[in-house]
């Protein structure tokens, strides 16, 4: 098993000092609304049991990815604000429809190291394929979508498996065309390592956070919120989603996923979130991210918890692809 130890890594209050920090960029938009496509990008991909015709293609099968853009979750349903600055490694990644036009917040994302963060694969379906870096920024720092510091993306790999139209690998990694400047408010989360990997057991509390939205096809939120939730055993989450006749998991719920929820729902994922991260606290106090926003049945409904990309099934293309454990 690779080593994607980055030091320091976890901690909701890295000391590092933040004398020299770039002054904030503001993001250009409108406070953060995607295309509203859910993979969770708010496309936490959902499977929507029923939609706004006036927003949604009700002609898209009911399961969808939690992108904004599609049915999305909101961003994160029955949440609370979280404080200022208390998830520094949390990053909003924003796109340009086309070259000077303004940004627009497009998904959740995680930083990883001072180059990297990862986010969802179907946050980049649009590009089919084709993308082209330029039209991509990430943000970091921010609490408010459009504050935060500002970074160009040199590179986006999306998982070699992956495939649209279905949510099997739904990851991606995006290196910055910088070093991210880190301080006490802008630092990385730890990835999964062998011996915090066999602490994740059901019923566990997980969190996530996001700027989605706060109900099933409402407004985005301008400000960061968080909810927390125990992880849902894999043959239960299995049992629930195969109730539902999708495309989309043809194999089901398998063990690159993990599950989280309430069984009688209200709290969830939602439109928006799509990305972002899931993340446990250890023994020791440190964050590491267990999963990846991607999609669900609506948002946060009873008996549907939401469903994400277990990081830990990817350590070897994520060290492939990145600087951890050399830095």
């Amino acid at each position: 098993v690779p080593d994607l130890t980055f030091p320091g890594c976890g901690s909701r209050s890295p000391s590092v000092p933040d004398n020299n920090a770039r002054t904030s960029a503001r993001i250009g938009g409108s406070g953060g609304r995607s295309s509203r496509r859910r993979g969770f990008w708010r496309s936490k991909r959902e499977i929507s049991a029923s939609y706004d015709a006036g927003d949604l293609d009700v002609n898209e099968p009911a399961v969808k990815k939690r992108f904004k853009r599609q049915m999305f979750r909101p961003v994160v349903v029955g949440g609370i604000m979280a404080k200022p600055n208390s998830w520094p490694w949390m990053t909003a990644v924003f796109k340009k429809s086309t070259p000077g036009s303004t940004s627009r917040f497009l998904c959740g994302a995680s930083l990883i190291s001072t180059l990297y963060v990862i986010s969802a694969a179907h946050c980049f379906d649009a590009e089919r394929g084709n993308i082209d870096p330029s039209k991509f920024t990430v943000s970091l720092g921010a609490h408010n979508t459009r504050d935060g510091t500002e970074y160009p993306v040199e590179s986006i790999k999306i998982h070699p498996n992956y495939q649209q139209r279905q949510y099997y690998n739904d990851l991606s990694i995006l290196k910055t065309a910088r070093p991210v400047k880190l301080t006490n408010k802008v630092y990385p989360v730890c990835m999964p390592q062998p011996t915090i990997v066999s602490r994740i057991v059901t019923h566990q509390n997980v969190t996530i956070t996001g700027w989605g939205d706060t109900s099933f096809g409402g407004v985005g939120s301008k400000v960061l919120h968080e909810v927390s939730f125990p992880v849902v055993p894999q043959r239960q989450c299995n049992a629930s989603y195969a109730k539902i006749a999708s495309s989309t998991f043809p194999r089901g719920i398998t063990d690159n996923f993990i599950c989280a929820g309430l069984e009688e729902g209200g709290k969830d994922a939602c439109q928006g979130d799509s990305g972002g991260p899931l993340v446990m606290n250890t023994a020791e106090d440190k964050w590491v991210q267990v999963g990846v926003v991607s999609f669900g049945y609506g948002c946060a409904q009873p008996g549907f918890p939401g469903v994400y990309t277990r990081v830990e099934k990817y350590t070897q293309w994520l060290y492939d692809n990145s600087d951890l454990g050399r830095q």
